[in-house]
């Protein structure tokens, strides 16, 4: 952190479309501060979970939207930890809260690149469009990664139920694929 305060001077500028590596280092560490305090809290507040995890996904998204604006926008490749930070938040959610987040940090990743090409000069849209296409990814890992962990859990309570035999639970479809197959290959070779 003080060899990249030293080398940029100390100045720090805010809006700079090439990043801005003491920026940077001053979210960074900061998120690692929250990251540990997450972690903390989690082990000894077993209430209030809804608000604790609208304030962990709030906190990581802004931290992670500033690290994308100081490592140069959505071309610098470190807006994809907000489609993991969302779609690790749609494990654990309702859809709507899924599509909330996804919606949140869409808005926070095409806010820094209209930020980054009005800093630039309008003539040039190169941020615009991954920015869009990081948008789209964020919801569809939101609401996809949330679709599979409501079937995951239909799937436990099934398994629990007793309504599936346990020796039918992991290899019943892995046989019959084998049995499928095998008669594929008994045809092909017959012919």
């Amino acid at each position: 952190f003080r060899r990249v305060l030293f080398r940029s001077g100390g100045h720090v500028d805010v809006i700079d479309p090439a990043g801005s590596p003491v920026l940077f280092a001053g979210v960074a560490i900061t998120y690692l501060v929250f990251s540990v305090i997450w972690i903390a809290l989690a082990r000894g507040v077993p209430k209030g979970f809804d608000l604790q995890l609208s304030l962990q996904v709030a906190a990581d998204l802004m931290l992670l939207a500033l690290l994308m604006h100081a490592a140069g926008g959505p071309r610098s490749g470190v807006g994809l930890l907000l489609v993991a930070a969302v779609g690790g938040a749609s494990v654990i959610s309702t859809a709507l809260r899924s599509a909330f987040t996804a919606a949140i940090a869409t808005l926070f990743v095409l806010g820094d690149a209209v930020l980054q090409t009005s800093r630039v000069g309008w003539a040039d849209f190169g941020q615009l469009t991954p920015a869009a296409m990081l948008g789209g990814a964020c919801f569809a890992i939101g609401l996809l990664v949330n679709r599979l962990a409501i079937r995951l859990e239909a799937q436990e309570a099934l398994a629990e139920s007793g309504a599936v035999p346990p020796s039918m639970g992991a290899w019943g479809p892995l046989a019959l694929f084998w049995l499928v197959g095998l008669l594929l290959t008994w045809r092909a070779f017959r012919h």
